[in-house]
């Protein structure tokens, strides 16, 4: 599984859920979002904040992801 996939399988809370990461990611616009899902591009501290906010590990939803220091 990666992020993408665990968007998909939201269905009903996707929008409730990109809302609320948009936020946390500094209000990031939502199709800059999808671009960044879609091309895997999101940096390695919006993916500890993505992890840290769904309170899902960070290898299971960016499964090439690096521990920043």
């Amino acid at each position: 599984m990666n992020f993408e996939d665990y968007l998909n399988r939201l269905k009903n809370s996707f929008a409730t859920k990109r809302d609320e990461l948009c936020r946390v990611l500094g209000n990031m616009p939502h199709v800059t979002f999808r671009y960044k899902v879609r091309n895997n591009s999101f940096s390695p501290l919006e993916q500890e904040k993505i992890a840290e906010t769904l309170k899902e590990d960070i290898k299971v939803l960016f499964p090439t992801a690096k521990k920043t220091a």
